[in-house]
């Protein structure tokens, strides 16, 4: 008696290189990513003709209520922490509606902890917008 030999099935392609390929480039993005902490509070900068919103890092915050914050401290000790920090330079980020008086007073309290080196977070002016 003769028997035929049994068919040979074929083995499904396997899916651990797209995995490997999926967790590499996971890696890769996290690894390349950069990370901004939040800021402590909502502030929508002014629109200017630069836009300056591009560094990262810790910023000094003006609310649109002209309350100081500065990482997790609030208030006039905010002032303090940034000078402490020593990063130069420090980044203002002021709310569009903040107090002019509010932001003339952080900048000269900042002058007088010691931080010489301000700069002002803007955002793009929309295009066709008035100066």
């Amino acid at each position: 008696m003769r028997l035929s030999a049994p068919s040979r099935k074929e083995r499904p392609e396997s899916v651990v290189p797209m995995i490997n390929v999926v967790f590499l480039l996971l890696i890769f993005f996290l690894m390349s990513a950069t990370l901004a902490p939040s800021d402590p509070l909502d502030a929508t900068p002014p629109a200017a003709a630069v836009d300056t919103q591009g560094a990262v890092g810790a910023s000094f915050v003006i609310d649109d209520q002209g309350r100081f914050a500065f990482g997790a401290v609030r208030g006039a000790e905010a002032v303090q922490a940034a000078a402490a920090l020593g990063e130069r330079p420090l980044r203002l980020r002021a709310d569009e509606n903040a107090p002019a008086a509010r932001l003339i007073e952080a900048v000269r309290r900042l002058q007088n902890a010691g931080v010489e080196d301000v700069q002002l977070t803007t955002r793009p002016r929309a295009s066709g917008a008035e100066p």
